[in-house]
């Protein structure tokens, strides 16, 4: 009952990314977005990546901040707006995702958020730091925690072919090569890096 049958035009490099396409799903299940509002969203990552591409798909006004340009490129292909980290002066956002993995991402994420906004934290974030919370009283802010997500939308996306990630795929090791796959995954520019396991 737990498993999912990939439908037959998905292929095994398109059906890597239903977990985290189903992890950006999970936003819309968590949050409602009227058509047309403002949203920003920061982060250029793997999972960055994938929530622009499914929310480009209800028709917001969508802002993406990353500190690759590489990576934003990708995203401006798909007619999402994007700007560099460094040449973005903050403004608040209704809505705002974050997707950074930072502790400092997620003070830009509050500083970001209007009051009585609602922030949407998909980051887990590790890292000790004394974060200042005190604005999130002051702005009545509503955080949201979020993480994983159903997998129906996810494979029902790839399969209509709604969510490109052809484009997310970095590199592609043979399963001997392993480690040196982890070792170029550390890698800044990377996105996706796949192990093919050889047919036996």
């Amino acid at each position: 009952e737990n498993l999912h049958v990939i439908p037959e035009n998905v292929t095994d490099k398109q059906a890597v990314f239903t977990e985290p396409i189903a992890a950006a799903f999970e936003i819309l299940e968590q949050v409602h977005f009227q058509p047309g509002i403002k949203v920003l969203l920061l982060g250029d990552g793997k999972l960055g990546q994938l929530i622009a591409r499914v929310l480009h798909l209800i028709g917001i006004d969508l802002l993406v901040v990353g500190k690759n340009k590489s990576k934003l490129h990708l995203l401006k292909n798909l007619g999402v707006n994007t700007i560099f980290a460094n040449d973005f002066k903050s403004q608040e956002f209704p809505i705002v995702i974050e997707a950074t993995g930072t502790a400092d991402g997620f003070m830009k994420a509050v500083e970001c958020t209007q009051p009585r906004g609602t922030l949407v934290l998909k980051s887990t974030i590790a890292e000790k730091s004394g974060m200042n919370l005190a604005p999130v009283v002051v702005k009545e802010i509503t955080i949201v925690g979020s993480r994983c997500g159903p997998f129906k939308p996810a494979l029902k996306s790839l399969e209509l072919n709604k969510i490109k990630t052809e484009d997310l795929i970095t590199e592609i090791f043979a399963f001997e090569d392993a480690e040196v796959a982890f070792q170029r995954a550390m890698d800044s520019d990377t996105l996706k890096i796949l192990l093919k396991i050889s047919d036996v």
